[in-house]
């Protein structure tokens, strides 16, 4: 049978109908879930059509008109051209070389007719003579898996390396002060440095170096999506190594393993710089560090925080007030500078200036006066918004209202025509108000200034590309029930089929943990003529809820919920982060 006519292929997995590998229906269908995952095609096929890597690249090879490349790790990869470029550039191009004969070179790409970005690599690589394959993405990565140019090293080689070298030392006593190897020796540079590294490629927010008991080694553990993670073990001889390295980098006293230290650095990796605080312990097993990761890669738009469409207009017409208080709330950790930088972004034009103090800057964005306070010399946010308001503002965003000073100031500013946005540490919406009060403000001047709450959470995401659809069991109906209303239309009585919720499954985009990034869920409380007069009368927490529901207030289970039903999260995270009131 002749091969089917690539001439009228719009792309190039039309050739998988073609070949009968599946319909055109099916097609769309992955297609389109595909772009609205923000995942690649490929995955999906493989994923929910049951495709082969063979199966799609012979496709592949029909369609660009060039061989197929399976992986094959008995193939020898172009070492003097990986030499010139980090693995970072050839996995954003999708490329790899593979040494042909003689001085040929055989670059592997996913998408060979991309004539702009072959010249690109060609050039990058001073290739002269090449011949062009086609593969899969995942093949293409694990080529470049194995490929360390420049002499990068793999984290757990350094570690046998290191584990190689304590063998000897394994049965003597070696004191905490007396290590194998000291922090400038090489190994230990390049461990540090990898870890780093590699949490900052992981998407990890923090790095956990834990003493064991006695001669047992550290644990290394990795904060990814709000969670742990185990990621290695670090020889006990060497660990003092490891944090002495670590503290000389933070400029910590490194003699000093007594009392607890802080401190930060700023590491670039992949040319991106990131900072990193830096905070030392003193445990009964020895010193223990923690290394919080802050990749700056400026705000978010407005319309990627996951705000429901509700939410985010009336953010945005809040946001058009020229003056008022509107205050982010939640726990430590939930994203309140990331929505708080996001709202900035949204109002960051030539017209405003825009002062903000915060501890630390986590976040910098063109076009904004951003000050980092000091407490330890009197420069609090206290001071810095006294400051600030002598320098003719139109926003001010003060990290967090930590005392009634800083409230009462920020207060007084939203009342004289500024637009003050801050945090506080809060379950709810609701309960903010109470706080407020709390703080020693005055009600009337706190219900003339107030804009609006929201109080938010992070909830883990499903991974797209292995989470699996099933029937929703009746004790998770009935619990959606509760929190959502039986009129809600996917829930109500009068349906005949049960609900679909998507399940964790694990795989190794994922790290076999089923879940992938995380999103937010909102609660937002706007300042009405309603919810004034409230807040002046000192109403209960009580009180204020059932308003704030009755003018069109989500609680963060609602939106959490509603989410869920979207296939964003499940049941079990959803009720992790959220309880109800």
């Amino acid at each position: 049978m002749s091969a089917p006519p690539t001439e009228t292929w719009q792309s190039p997995y039309e050739g998988l109908v073609q070949h009968g590998l599946l319909t055109q229906d099916q097609l769309h269908r992955c297609l389109l879930r595909a772009a609205d995952q923000g995942v690649d095609p490929i995955l999906w096929l493989m994923d929910e059509q049951g495709l082969t890597a063979p199966q799609i690249g012979r496709v592949l090879a029909q369609f660009y008109r060039v061989p197929y490349q399976p992986y094959d790790p008995a193939l020898s990869l172009a070492t003097d051209r990986l030499a010139m470029v980090k693995l970072s550039y050839l996995r954003h191009v999708r490329c790899v070389p593979l040494q042909g004969l003689d001085d040929e070179i055989v670059l592997v790409l996913d998408d060979p007719a991309n004539d702009r970005q072959v010249r690109e690599i060609r050039q990058v690589l001073k290739l002269d003579r090449v011949t062009l394959r086609v593969s899969l993405p995942t093949e293409i990565l694990r080529f470049l898996e194995g490929a360390q140019p420049g002499g990068t090293p793999d984290i757990r080689a350094l570690v046998d390396r290191l584990e190689d070298g304590a063998t000897a030392e394994h049965f003597t006593d070696i004191t905490a002060t007396d290590p194998v190897l000291d922090e400038n020796a090489a190994p230990i540079i390049q461990l540090v440095n990898q870890l780093i590294t590699d949490a900052v490629g992981m998407g990890a927010s923090d790095i956990h170096i834990e003493p064991g008991q006695e001669r047992w080694p550290a644990q290394v553990r990795f904060r990814i999506d709000g969670l742990c993670r185990d990621i290695l073990k670090i020889p006990a001889s060497h660990v003092p190594a490891v944090l002495s390295r670590i503290k000389i980098m933070a400029r910590l006293d490194i003699a000093e393993r007594r009392k607890p230290q802080d401190g930060k650095f700023r590491l670039a990796v992949d040319r991106h710089p990131v900072d990193i605080r830096v905070v030392t312990l003193p445990t009964v097993n020895g010193e223990t560090a923690v290394l919080r990761l802050l990749v700056n890669e400026g705000g978010l738009p407005l319309d990627q925080l996951s705000l429901s469409p509700d939410n985010l207009r009336i953010l945005r017409e809040l946001m058009n007030r020229p003056h008022g208080l509107f205050l982010v709330v939640g726990p430590t950790g939930s994203g309140k500078t990331t929505t708080l930088h996001a709202l900035l972004g949204h109002l960051n034009t030539p017209e405003r200036k825009i002062w903000t103090a915060e501890d630390p800057v986590e976040i910098t964005q063109p076009g904004l006066q951003q000050v980092q306070v000091h407490p330890r010399i009197g420069f609090d946010f206290s001071a810095a918004l006294r400051a600030f308001l002598r320098a003719d503002p139109d926003v001010i965003l003060i990290g967090e209202m930590r005392d009634g000073e800083t409230a009462h100031t920020a207060l007084q500013a939203s009342l004289t025509g500024h637009l003050v946005l801050s945090t506080l540490h809060t379950n709810s919406a609701p309960e903010t108000l109470i706080r407020l009060l709390d703080l020693g403000l005055d009600p009337l001047h706190c219900a003339d200034s107030l804009l609006g709450i929201l109080a938010q959470r992070l909830v883990r995401v499903l991974c797209p590309r292995c989470k699996r659809p099933a029937p929703a069991e009746p004790a998770d109906v009935g619990q959606l029930v509760a929190i959502l209303g039986e009129a809600h239309p996917v829930l109500m009585n009068g349906q005949q089929t049960t609900p679909l919720l998507y399940q964790a499954v694990g795989c190794s985009h994922c790290g076999g943990s089923g879940y992938r990034g995380r999103m937010g869920i909102h609660e937002l409380l706007v300042g009405s003529p309603s919810m004034r007069a409230l807040i002046s009368g000192r109403a209960s927490v009580t009180a204020i809820r059932e308003l704030a529901l009755r003018e069109g207030m989500h609680t963060l289970l609602q939106d959490g919920a509603a989410k869920l039903l979207q296939g964003h999260t499940d049941l079990r995270q959803l009720m992790r982060v959220a309880t109800p009131h």
